[in-house]
This record gives C-alpha cells, structure tokens and sequence, in this order.
C-alpha cells in the first residue's frame, strides 16, 4: 500500500490541459473554484479503483466543455463515478479519525504514540497528519495491516529495527501506559453496561460501526460477542 497515490489530480489536469481546453474553463482562473474541484478529484483517486485516472480525465474534460455545474450535477456516469469514489473516501477517513486508538510507548527521544488501523483506501498520510497536528510532539506509528508508516514531516515506512528497540523498551511499562490500559478497561466496562441485549439492533450498529472494524476496536469486539 502506498503511503499516497502516484498520480494526483494536478498532473492528471496538467495533462488533460496538454491536449485541449474548453469554453467553460474559466474556472480555472478561480483559485477557491479550481481547489475545490482537485480536493474531490483527489479524494476519488484515493480509492485506488482501476481506471481511476481515466475517468478522472474524462470529468476534467466535461468540467472544460461543459462547465463545473455539469460536474458537480453529476450528470454523466463518470461524474457519478467520481462522487461515489470521493464520499466513501470521506467516509471512511472520517471514521478513522474518530475510531483510532493511539497507545503510549516510552522510547528515546520524543514520545511515541501507536495506532492499527486495517485501511480500505489510500489514507494513511491524511491520517498521519491528523494526529500529528493533534498531538505535536509525539511520534505517530500506524500499522495498517498492509505496512507501518510514521509521521516524519512526511510519511516514510517504519525499518523492522524500530520495533526491536520498541519490543526492548516496553518491557518495563511506565505510569502513562498503565494508566491507558485502566482508562480502556474503564470504557471497555462502561461500553458493556450500556448495552440491552434484548434491544440490541446488529443491523443499525454495522451503519455506525461496520464489521471490517470489528476486529480491531473494543467496541467491535464487544459487537461480535453479542452478533449471532
């Protein structure tokens, strides 16, 4: 998985523009009209579909001929096409921001903070940078089932010696982690107390917490021990 895509929405327009322009590109001139067009386009390409780049292109050509209304109407199906990309891309960084659960870990240097989050889409370096911004400082490791990355200004893979010095340093647990574990076990039995099993409705919890996140969130495991 890589940490971003290969191609971003600005080379793909940089090339669509190589080729022909349109009458309605006057948006292009519009900084807050242009921005706005690549952040959905760069969301959609974050999905990581085949032919993504390709139906890209063909919305930016619409968007030249036809305007962005026509766009952002969806009209055609690539432009529907592009929407569902760019809002299950959404949706899903949403629900990382808010799921991830980020452990202390002592280690030389800046304190280090750890997170699994398995990631559908190509994400981990929006990520990185939320919880860098919301927790300065500190070194953000994620493992994302598909590699281990670190915010480093930047997002870089983490060598396999790096956990080796953690695996070493974590033996001797401090103050800060024992009291993260007591504050999990305390939201671990105040999650279960809330729970009436006679009225647990699966079906609805799996629209706010899906079952690919079962696996790895307290809450999901406590889910699949009620599901039948």
């Amino acid at each position: 998985m890589a940490a971003f895509p290969g191609k971003n929405a600005s080379t793909i327009l940089t090339s669509v523009l190589a080729a022909e322009t349109g009458r309605h590109s006057g948006w292009l001139e519009d900084p807050r009209a242009r921005r706005r067009f690549l952040g959905v386009l760069e969301y959609a390409l974050r999905a990581g579909a085949p032919g993504a780049s390709y139906v890209i292109a063909q919305v930016i050509r619409q968007a030249l001929r036809e305007g962005l209304p026509y766009v952002y109407a969806k009209t055609s199906p690539e432009a529907r096409q592009v929407y569902q990309w760019a809002r299950a891309v959404s949706r899903e960084l949403s629900r990382l921001k808010g799921l991830i659960r980020l452990e202390p870990y002592s280690g030389k240097g800046r304190p280090i903070l750890i997170g699994k989050a398995p990631m559908r889409y190509n994400l981990v370096d929006l990520v990185l940078a939320h919880f860098a911004r919301r927790f300065p400082g500190h070194r953000i490791i994620l493992d994302t089932g598909r590699g281990i990355y670190e915010w480093n200004y930047g997002v870089r893979l983490v060598k396999e010696e790096f956990w080796e010095e953690i695996g070493k340093e974590s033996r001797g647990r401090n103050a800060e982690q024992c009291a993260g574990d007591y504050y999990a076990t305390l939201w671990e039995a105040y999650y279960e107390s809330q729970i009436i099993k006679g009225r647990l409705d699966i079906s609805r919890a799996m629209r706010v917490l899906p079952k690919r996140y079962w696996n790895w969130i307290r809450e999901g495991r406590k889910l699949r021990s009620f599901s039948p």
